[in-house]
């Protein structure tokens, strides 16, 4: 009689990877997808966003709609602040 080892039995967790594996088909992101990034109610998101805490935000419209520049957004995120040229920048100005 063989006893198998619990250890053994137990597959690994399996990894989802880093979050912005999710969205490398995208140039910019919207609020909700910010927030499932930081794991954020949207309402917080709408808050940093207005005290410039999340770089890379852009406005468009009378309505204001807001995009984050993916690449500025996770450079952040990981620490790698660092000055995007022009020609990085999303269209619409300025980090």
């Amino acid at each position: 009689m063989q006893h198998s080892n619990l250890a053994e039995e137990q597959k690994p967790q399996i990894s989802p990877g880093l979050p912005e594996t999710r969205y490398t088909n995208r140039e910019v992101l919207n609020v909700d997808e910010v927030a499932e990034v930081l794991r954020m109610e949207e309402r917080l998101v709408y808050a940093s966003i207005k005290r410039d805490e999340i770089p890379g935000v852009r406005r468009f419209g009378k309505r204001g709609i807001i995009r984050i520049s993916r690449r500025v957004f996770f450079d952040w995120l990981h620490g790698e602040r660092r000055e995007h040229s022009q020609a990085e920048r999303p269209p619409g100005g300025h980090d």
